[in-house]
This record gives structure tokens, sequence and C-alpha cells, in this order.
């Protein structure tokens, strides 16, 4: 049976509500999750704030890139409208906020940060800034499918805990893993097989799998040796 230790609410819960928002996150603690995961993106003027796509239009009423924009201006976005008239005028909500609102509510974080170029790191410096601004949570993982970044996160912030996302599992990852000086990594479910958790637990290394909506694939994964699961409808997996 799964508990909610082993599941992580994608995004909040974002089946369940608008995606990267405060609203998601605040469901995903009412739903008993222990960990969310949230993306992290840069403004123009700066300013760390939660959101996946690079593009506005899909999840606000938006156009153009979040990097195109100032804080003022996103800001004001309507962040919820898209998913549902009960959500019209959720706001996208500043990364600083979010980690003060996941202490309040007892939530750890998976901070997803996505880099507009996969070769840049101003966007893992400023969230290395902020977090030793504001004190390192309690429970906080670092994770990117850019190499460039992870890599910027284990120069600016060695002592904290850092995955490497993927979509195919390199085959020099031991490598990479040294490098990187890596705890973890965040693979597509699609690629995990019965052995790849046992070897790299082997190596010192967990795996977590993303992004498992099926009950049976979440369990099967569990038993394989996956520490967990990303998942966008948490009740589905725990009913």
């Amino acid at each position: 049976m799964l508990t909610p230790a082993q599941l992580i609410g994608h995004r909040g819960a974002a089946l369940l509500a608008p995606e990267n928002t405060m609203a998601g996150i605040e469901l995903a603690a009412r739903l008993g999750l222990q960990w969310i995961e949230i993306d992290a993106q840069l403004s123009r003027d700066g300013v760390l704030v939660l959101m996946h796509d690079h593009e506005l239009e899909r999840t606000t009423d938006l156009t153009g890139t979040v990097r195109e924009h100032d804080w003022a201006t996103l800001a004001q976005a309507d962040a919820g409208s898209w998913f549902g008239a009960d959500y019209s005028g959720t706001r996208i909500p500043r990364l600083d906020a979010v980690i003060e609102r996941c202490r309040a509510l007892g939530l750890y974080m998976h901070i997803e940060i996505k880099p507009l170029d996969v070769h840049e790191t101003d966007t893992a410096e400023a969230v290395a800034d902020l977090l030793r601004s504001i004190a390192l949570p309690e429970a906080l993982v670092i994770s990117s499918f850019s190499g460039d970044t992870v890599a910027a996160m284990h120069r600016l912030l060695p002592e904290h805990p850092r995955a490497q996302g993927a979509e195919h599992f390199p085959e020099n990852w031991r490598e990479i893993s040294r490098s990187l000086e890596l705890d973890a990594w965040h693979v597509d479910a699609d690629i995990v097989t019965p052995e790849l958790a046992p070897m790299l637990r082997e190596a010192g290394l967990t795996v977590r799998a993303w992004t498992v909506n099926d009950r049976a694939r979440a369990q099967q994964l569990i038993d394989w040796g996956v520490e967990s699961v990303f998942t966008d409808d948490p009740p589905r997996l725990l009913r």
C-alpha cells in the first residue's frame, strides 16, 4: 500500500488545482502530503517565480515568456481561469513566498530550476542567493534537467541535496553522479526497470520517478526500489 511519504505532489497537485500556485500547494498539504515539487524561473527584473513552461499562454492570460516580463506584470496575471472558473484570479507566486508558506504548512520541497537556456546559470545563482538569504529550509531538494544548472548548484550550495533530471538514463551516469556529487536522479517513470533503482542504490544514489498517476504503476515502481513518485493526483494513488 502506498503512503503519503512515497508521493510528491507534482507542481502542487496539478490535476486537482492550477499548477505551481498557492492553491495547489495548499491542497497538497490538505491531502496529507509531505513533499511537493515546484518549478522556478527568473523574471526579467530578477524575481524568482513559479512556472513550468517558459511560454505563459498555457496557464496564464499573458503572452510571451517569463523572462520577457517584470514581476509587476507577472504578479497581475490570472494563473487560474484556464483550470476552472473557481480559480479565476489565482496569481503566479514568488518563490520566496512559497518557501515561507511551505514552512508554515509543514511541507518539504523539491525545487526544479528551469533556466531559459540549458547553459545559463543565472537562475541557479538567484535560487542560491535566495536560499542563503532566508536560511535553507529543513528539507529541500534542488533539481534540474540542465547539467550546467546542477553543476552551478554544486558550486554555489555544495552541502545541499541535488538531483539530476533525465528523460533518458545516460550510460555515463556514474561519471555524472561523481562529478556533480549527486544525491539522486529524477527520471521518467517510463524508463525505470527492475534493475535501475537497485543499481543506483548500490552506488549510494536515490531514484525518484515522474509523473505517475496510475496506482498500480506507482506501487510497482516503489516495489522495484524507487524512493518516491511525482504525481498530479495524490488521492488516486492513495485510494
